[in-house]
């Protein structure tokens, strides 16, 4: 299906994408990102993924969940650094 290979592509382009935000996060100790970008986003590429599972489409699936999976990190990651920050208080 040429749907899943767009698809698949577009999901992967976005992966690579999001990798030198999650490594800048880890080298400056700080998240800027807000939840209500990081948390909404995966929860939709985790329902996207499951349409696409549905549809047969298992490359889209799995590249969809990988960038949910990206955000999720992102959002956990702006969780952490801000309880680390609260304890050092």
């Amino acid at each position: 299906m040429w749907q899943d290979t767009i698809f698949t592509i577009g999901n992967v382009v976005f992966a690579i994408t999001l990798l030198p935000m999650v490594w800048k996060n880890q080298e400056l100790k700080r998240c800027d990102t807000p939840y209500t970008t990081s948390i909404p986003t995966s929860i939709v590429l985790y329902f996207y993924s499951v349409a696409f599972y549905t549809l047969g489409m298992w490359s889209s699936s799995v590249s969809a969940w990988i960038v949910a999976l990206t955000w999720t990190f992102i959002a956990m990651q702006k969780f952490y650094f801000e309880r680390k920050e609260a304890t050092e208080r």
